[in-house]
């Protein structure tokens, strides 16, 4: 079985000044701040890939059911896959 999820690139552009502001408050900070600027240059790299013809998507070969995650709470969310 084959699940493939495209995602938008007005979502990919509001995640990107998402993580642009928050860079911004962690200016103070040049490890927070360099890990936000790398997620933005990730998310780019994304936008760029899907411009030229290579779409945005995660695939899944497998035919086993997704199993549930357990979320951890008291972390800090920094993903860059928080949509």
């Amino acid at each position: 079985m084959r699940c493939a999820l495209a995602i938008s690139n007005e979502t990919i552009m509001n995640k990107m000044m998402a993580e642009l502001q928050q860079a911004r408050a962690a200016a103070d900070d040049p490890n927070k701040w360099e890990i936000h600027i790398a997620h933005i240059k990730l998310l780019s790299e994304l936008l760029l890939d899907d411009h030229k013809g290579t779409p945005a998507k995660v695939e899944r070969e497998s035919d086993d059911p997704v199993e549930p995650v357990e979320v951890q709470q008291g972390h800090e969310d920094t993903s860059i896959f928080d949509f």
